[in-house]
């Protein structure tokens, strides 16, 4: 046999390897950039959810239409803040996306065309529309607390001490 095929074999070896070496250290670094961005989409995806659902808290007094649309608008927000965050959800947090559509379905039964269409019919016959227009308020608001409560519990999981203060 002669002697450089000894010597080949040797060099071939060592560019495998070194080629190895390399892809191995690029995919390990990739894999950490991503999760490393993954964590901050999420991190920002709940600080955005968390905030939106606090402000959605403060409920305007009284019963005044424009107070109330401004509301609505904000559970607007809210609705496109937690579909959001649902995208980004793993596995284990199934009770954020059912706690999402409750509050969804709270919000679909209980919405300002309906809740402003129920208190124009019954204002228009006498009745006074205060008590159910706040009942509406009242479902959302019960709604909105326990969804708040869901996210921030996922988001100290999910995130630990990395959640915005």
């Amino acid at each position: 046999m002669p002697q450089f095929v000894p010597a080949l074999i040797g060099a071939l070896i060592g560019a495998t390897a070194a080629l190895t070496a390399a892809w191995l250290t690029t995919a390990r670094h990739e894999r950490a950039e991503h999760r490393k961005w993954l964590r901050e989409q999420k991190r920002q995806l709940y600080s955005d959810a968390l905030r939106s659902l606090a402000r959605a808290t403060v409920i305007p007094i009284g019963t005044s239409v424009v107070g109330l649309e401004s509301w609505f608008r904000e559970l607007a927000l809210v609705r496109e803040a937690l579909v959001t965050l649902q995208v980004y959800c793993t596995l284990e947090q199934r009770d954020l996306p059912a706690a999402a559509q409750k509050l969804f379905k709270v919000l679909d039964a209980n919405s300002f065309a309906t809740i402003a269409t129920d208190a124009a019919t019954m204002e228009g016959e006498g009745v006074h529309q205060t008590g159910l227009v706040l009942m509406g308020v009242g479902y959302i608001r019960r709604e909105i607390e326990k969804t708040l409560s869901v996210v921030a519990a996922n988001a100290r999981m999910d995130l630990g001490s990395d959640i915005a203060s």
